[in-house]
């Protein structure tokens, strides 16, 4: 009996000590998941519906897998959707026939995502049966409340979609995109799944750029909706260029590491002697023999020997990239430069390819990204039949890729020739 004794004593403590401790009880600690997980079919689609926690607002992160969900399999799941708290559904429609597990999880304010799955609570354990797959104009991710703004040295778009198991496009063009042959006319920035809510762009400085993110397959199907506000900017953004001084550039080679004159170099015209100061010939005369006429009976030989060959016809550079610039990279000077490439430059609209080059000329660039950006400028130049300055910009980008502009200060000055 004593002993008996003391343990209903000692329970009687530690109840004492529970209910009057300031530790909360359970029914007080936050459920970091929903409840009362359902999922139904009708036709081509799953609804999944729930109950969301009221003591941890969020998002909630739908899940599929055509195997159970758990935290070994979580990584390979599918996710399907990104709904809003306080929506309590969501309605997936997968792109094949099959049995699919589901699951949905909270992803806090903060940014914490709770990976704890419960039975019947946050997950499925047993599949759902879809027997017919939906067109693709229904299947296809829905995009809206699109706002692009400007942060620090780039422009961050930020948008919703319907769906995470698509596959999304961006695009950047100076002029609103408002229709399929806008659309088609605008710069492909990038392409990523659509459970990407966010996508940084690095474009030139100082030019204004609309924005619009596409479904990728309605696009191939030549079926893109646009729709202002939702997934096309209505408004422009534009990076304000630095207020910096521009350094001093030369294509001549440092002298003990400094460089002793800036470029283009002066023009001396002598018209007159050193030694003498007398007058000197024109430079059209200077050093130039008398013209001897050609006998008639040779000048017919000549014209018998070269009447079967074929005209003479040099072929024109087509427009080139370097093999750098054509790969994804992580630069930053690299994507701005890139932003001319495969805009512009890619439509042979030359114009905006000076603009666009002479502001990015205007950064704080390296050497030689900066004669990259001579290199692509004199090109533009070139097919705009801007000779003289283009090659001058073919002239500055000789330090770093003098094999690379060769080919095109030649064809510069057999243009010239030939005038």
């Amino acid at each position: 009996m004593g002993k008996i004794n003391n343990r209903v004593k000692t329970i009687l403590v530690l109840f004492t000590i529970l209910c009057t401790s300031p530790v909360p009880l359970l029914a007080d600690i936050p459920s970091p998941y929903v409840s009362q997980i359902k999922v139904g079919v009708r036709g081509s689609q799953i609804k999944i519906t729930w109950e969301d926690s009221p003591d941890t607002p969020g998002m909630l992160l739908v899940y599929r897998s055509p195997v159970e969900i758990t935290l070994e399999t979580l990584p390979k799941a599918t996710l399907v959707g990104i709904v809003p708290y306080g929506t309590g559904y969501f309605i997936d429609i997968p792109d094949q026939v099959g049995s699919y597990y589901y699951a949905v999880l909270i992803k806090s304010e903060t940014g914490t995502t709770y990976q704890e799955l419960i039975p019947f609570r946050n997950k499925t354990v047993t599949p759902v049966r879809l027997d017919s797959v939906a067109p693709e104009e229904e299947r296809a991710a829905r995009i809206s409340s699109i706002k692009a703004e400007v942060v620090k040295d780039h422009i961050l778009v930020r948008f919703v979609a319907s769906r995470g198991d698509r596959d999304l496009i961006l695009y950047r063009s100076t002029v609103p995109i408002l229709s399929v042959e806008q659309l088609t006319a605008a710069t492909e920035v990038k392409r990523f799944p659509s459970s990407e809510t966010e996508v940084s762009d690095y474009p030139v400085p100082g030019v204004p750029y609309y924005y619009a993110v596409v479904d990728a397959k309605l696009l191939e199907m030549k079926l893109p909706r646009l729709e202002k506000g939702n997934n096309v900017t209505s408004t422009y953004v534009e990076i304000p260029l630095p207020n910096t001084a521009l350094p001093a550039i030369s294509i001549l080679p440092p002298l003990n590491g400094t460089y002793i004159r800036p470029i283009p170099l002066p023009f001396y015209l002598l018209k007159q002697s050193f030694e003498s100061g007398n007058p000197l010939p024109s430079p059209s005369e200077y050093g130039v023999p008398p013209a001897i006429p050609i006998p008639t009976s040779t000048l017919k030989v000549l014209q018998d020997l070269v009447a079967p060959l074929p005209e003479p016809q040099s072929p024109l550079p087509s427009p080139t990239i370097l093999p750098f610039n054509k790969g994804d990279t992580g630069q930053k000077e690299e994507q701005m430069l890139q932003a001319v490439l495969k805009g512009p430059f890619k439509n042979r609209e030359w114009k905006e390819v000076i603009l666009q080059l002479d502001l990015l000329s205007r950064l704080p660039l390296s050497e030689e990204a900066r004669s990259q950006v001579y290199f692509y400028r004199g090109q533009a130049k070139f097919f705009l039949a801007q000779y003289r300055e283009s090659v001058l910009d073919f002239l500055l980008a000789t330090r770093y890729y003098f094999s690379e502009t060769q080919p095109w200060i030649d064809a510069v000055l057999q243009t010239m020739s030939s005038r």
